[in-house]
């Protein structure tokens, strides 16, 4: 439980290396407002009791999600947006006390919205990856990204280098 502090948090496994607290606590400093944003380790087997524990709490916000949860979390909150049909994974859950946990994805406009103010129309990319984002990548394909088709490479970075190599010319 907090300390009669409103707050939010980015969880996953691991999440030591995150840099989103300092981040997010510079921003709420500057903009004059009197909650904190936390990291908190969260093993796979723990985060049906996690869930439990925070919708308990009053002063818990929500939180981002990051591997290996974004899939899994979807099992914990409702879904009113749709979000596992057209994407499979989530990244942000909201709470207002007394309310449902809300999770939606954030990942899918984050991976559109560069691609779309360059115009990268017609343009050839790979997209590494097969969490959460990527999935959330992969959603957005032919939703005005020009992106009309995917290969899709398992095996992580061998995967990746069998993909490219594949696509390279000949000769």
């Amino acid at each position: 439980m907090s300390q009669g502090k409103p707050y939010a948090e980015v969880i996953g496994d691991p999440i030591a290396h995150s840099k989103s607290p300092i981040i997010h606590n510079f921003w709420l400093e500057m903009l004059g407002i009197d909650a904190e944003y936390r990291k908190t380790h969260v093993k796979a087997g723990e985060l049906a009791a996690y869930f439990l524990k925070r919708r308990a709490d009053p002063d818990w916000l929500g939180c981002n999600i990051t591997i290996p949860h974004k899939i899994a979390a979807l099992d914990y909150v409702d879904d009113p947006g749709g979000v596992r049909e057209r994407i499979g994974a989530i990244n942000t859950v909201a709470c207002e006390t007394g309310g449902p946990l809300i999770g939606t994805n954030t990942d899918a406009g984050g991976f559109l919205q560069p691609l779309a103010a360059r115009q990268w129309r017609g343009t050839r990319a790979i997209m590494v990856g097969a969490g959460g984002a990527a999935q959330a990548g992969r959603a957005r394909r032919g939703q005005g990204t020009g992106f009309a088709r995917q290969a899709r490479a398992g095996g992580g970075c061998a995967g990746f280098q069998r993909t490219a190599a594949s696509r390279r010319p000949a000769g």
